[in-house]
């Protein structure tokens, strides 16, 4: 099954935070497969960085890593939204199994 274009991009952004944390890229092909699958079946949410945020994603779960503390939920139009976040992920809807 060929990957969508978001499904790359989300694959693609995932690996930019962990660049970012480790200062480098160390995952191997394995574990990039597994990352792959998870986002190709809706299963996993890849943190999409602070400017990629638009009035469109409406409230969403904002992250500061290293993930230390429970995500704010709401979006950079709150009167409360922290300044520190830098990550976001959207909320997943969960459907009856």
């Amino acid at each position: 099954m060929k990957l969508t274009d978001r499904q790359l991009t989300e694959c693609l952004d995932y690996l930019r935070v962990a660049q970012g944390e480790a200062g480098s890229i160390a995952i191997d092909l394995g574990h990039f497969r597994a990352l792959v699958d998870e986002v190709r079946a809706g299963r996993t949410a890849v943190a999409r960085e602070r400017d990629a945020w638009t009035e469109e994603d409406g409230f969403v779960l904002w992250w500061r890593f290293p993930i230390e503390e429970p995500p704010y939920s709401g979006n950079p139009l709150c009167d409360d939204f922290p300044e520190y976040v830098t990550h976001w992920t959207p909320i997943v809807i969960p459907v009856l199994p």
